[in-house]
């Protein structure tokens, strides 16, 4: 093949290995989110509209059996929202990490499952939103 000399050189191929050689190591874990962009019935989100909702781990709605509950505690997720206004809002369950990845009927079905319990009902699901972020794993050599 042909030599290139560069003083730098920027990969933009993502999380996929296609393309580079990486130290023997660990696999990266990941982090992965649903999301939906969605019109709720107003008076339906019970937290003010005024303020985003960050991080929350309760898992309240993960306490219906047994089963769903150590769910919770081996594989925890979080919530943010984002209300836009009274009746459209963002909402977006996520695990910070994990190796493997939560997969994302999980994470839609833990979504639901924490909107139901909050009364939430949506209206119309404008966006939906997969995220895949690899996290950590071993360096690229060069």
């Amino acid at each position: 093949g042909n030599e290139l000399k560069t003083r730098l050189v920027v990969d933009c191929t993502g999380h996929s290995k296609a393309f580079v050689k990486y130290e023997e190591g660990r696999e990266p874990g990941v982090q992965a989110a649903y999301g939906i962009e969605c019109d709720i019935e107003p008076g339906t989100y019970p937290f003010p509209l005024d303020e985003m909702l960050l991080m929350d781990y309760r898992d309240v709605h993960m306490q219906t059996s047994s089963g769903e509950s150590t769910e919770s505690e081996t594989v925890p997720t979080f919530i943010y929202v984002m209300p836009t206004n009274a009746g459209r809002v963002f909402f977006e369950e996520t695990s910070l990490i994990a190796n493997p990845a939560v997969p994302f009927d999980d994470l839609k079905r833990r979504l639901y499952k924490r909107l139901d319990l909050w009364g939430t009902k949506i209206l119309k699901v404008h966006e939906e939103e997969f995220c895949y972020i690899p996290m950590g794993g071993a360096m690229p050599v060069c």
